[in-house]
């Protein structure tokens, strides 16, 4: 049996609390990426409405739609 090894990424070693840090500093996601997220939920609702139920309530309240 043989294996290759493979180097870590650079986010493979991060903590928890490494990548909160990182996330408060990405730019925040545009409003017409969330309405065609928001859109896609509802179409796939029906696929998981106990999974995309919730989320789509608090997209839709986030973005006041």
């Amino acid at each position: 049996m043989q294996t290759t090894y493979t180097p870590p990424g650079p986010y493979d070693a991060l903590m928890e609390s490494d990548l909160r840090k990182v996330e408060r500093n990405l730019p925040p996601t545009s409003r017409e990426a969330l309405l065609a997220n928001l859109m896609w939920m509802v179409e796939h609702e029906l696929d998981d409405p106990e999974y995309y139920g919730p989320r789509i309530l608090a997209m839709s309240l986030k973005l006041g739609v």
